[in-house]
Protein backbone atom coordinates (compact mmCIF):
# COMPACT_ATOMS: atom_id res chain seq x y z
CA UNK A 1 0.00 0.00 0.00
CA UNK A 2 1.31 3.43 -0.93
CA UNK A 3 1.16 5.80 2.03
CA UNK A 4 2.11 9.05 0.32
CA UNK A 5 3.10 10.35 -3.10
CA UNK A 6 6.81 10.40 -2.26
CA UNK A 7 6.68 6.60 -1.94
CA UNK A 8 5.31 5.99 -5.44
CA UNK A 9 7.34 3.66 -7.63
CA UNK A 10 7.36 4.27 -11.37
CA UNK A 11 8.55 1.79 -13.99
CA UNK A 12 9.84 3.61 -17.06
CA UNK A 13 9.04 1.13 -19.87
CA UNK A 14 11.29 2.69 -22.52
CA UNK A 15 14.28 2.47 -20.17
CA UNK A 16 13.37 -1.06 -19.12
CA UNK A 17 13.20 -2.24 -22.74
CA UNK A 18 16.46 -0.47 -23.48
CA UNK A 19 18.16 -2.11 -20.49
CA UNK A 20 16.88 -5.58 -21.40
CA UNK A 21 17.05 -5.55 -25.20
CA UNK A 22 20.18 -7.74 -25.24
CA UNK A 23 18.86 -10.14 -22.58
CA UNK A 24 17.16 -13.44 -23.33
CA UNK A 25 13.42 -13.22 -22.65
CA UNK A 26 13.58 -15.41 -19.53
CA UNK A 27 16.29 -13.16 -18.04
CA UNK A 28 14.21 -10.02 -18.64
CA UNK A 29 11.18 -11.72 -17.09
CA UNK A 30 13.24 -12.72 -14.04
CA UNK A 31 14.45 -9.13 -13.68
CA UNK A 32 10.89 -7.82 -13.85
CA UNK A 33 9.81 -10.37 -11.21
CA UNK A 34 12.68 -9.24 -8.96
CA UNK A 35 11.69 -5.60 -9.36
CA UNK A 36 8.05 -6.45 -8.59
CA UNK A 37 9.16 -8.25 -5.43
CA UNK A 38 11.24 -5.25 -4.37
CA UNK A 39 8.23 -3.00 -4.99
CA UNK A 40 6.05 -5.17 -2.77
CA UNK A 41 8.67 -4.95 -0.01
CA UNK A 42 9.07 -1.21 -0.67
CA UNK A 43 12.85 -1.68 -0.80
CA UNK A 44 13.47 1.83 -2.14
CA UNK A 45 17.24 1.73 -1.68
CA UNK A 46 17.64 -1.29 -3.96
CA UNK A 47 15.06 -0.03 -6.45
CA UNK A 48 16.97 3.26 -6.83
CA UNK A 49 19.86 1.27 -8.34
CA UNK A 50 17.80 0.50 -11.45
CA UNK A 51 17.83 3.29 -14.05
CA UNK A 52 14.37 2.23 -15.28
CA UNK A 53 12.78 2.88 -11.88
CA UNK A 54 11.80 6.29 -10.52
CA UNK A 55 10.63 6.87 -6.96
CA UNK A 56 8.56 9.81 -5.79
CA UNK A 57 6.86 12.31 -8.06
CA UNK A 58 5.71 11.32 -11.52
CA UNK A 59 8.82 11.42 -13.73
CA UNK A 60 9.07 13.60 -16.80
CA UNK A 61 9.47 11.42 -19.85
CA UNK A 62 10.91 12.24 -23.25
CA UNK A 63 8.73 11.34 -26.22
CA UNK A 64 9.97 9.63 -29.38
CA UNK A 65 11.36 12.93 -30.71
CA UNK A 66 13.50 13.33 -27.60
CA UNK A 67 11.54 16.28 -26.20
CA UNK A 68 9.77 16.25 -22.87
CA UNK A 69 6.18 15.16 -22.94
CA UNK A 70 4.42 17.94 -21.05
CA UNK A 71 1.37 15.76 -20.39
CA UNK A 72 3.40 13.65 -17.92
CA UNK A 73 5.01 16.58 -16.12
Amino acid sequence: MVTNSSDRIWLLPHKFWSATKQMPQHEAENLLERVASLCEKQDFETLKKFDFIAIGKRPRVANSEGTLDTKTA
